[in-house]
């Protein structure tokens, strides 16, 4: 399981019980691509997605993170 690391308490939660990674969006000040390094450590893209923020920049962000025929179960509601 990948866990971008939007807020550090998330990542606290989540992290230790559930993910191999979390992404960081910043490294050093340098901002993170996190759609980049999703398809980087599974070699394409991801076979799914949950999305629970319902933050559209984060929707787009778990949809374009997935390989072709990949599938994104979105629970939040978008504006």
């Amino acid at each position: 399981m990948l866990i971008p690391n939007l807020m550090k308490s998330v990542s606290a939660l989540w992290r230790p019980a559930f993910a191999t990674y979390a992404i960081a969006k910043s490294r050093n000040a340098v901002k993170v691509d996190v759609v980049a390094e999703v398809k980087k450590l599974t070699g394409g893209g991801s076979h799914y997605a949950l999305e629970t923020t319902g933050v559209l920049r984060v929707v787009k962000q778990s949809l374009n993170a997935l390989r072709s025929l990949g599938t994104c179960a979105i629970v939040g509601i978008t504006p």
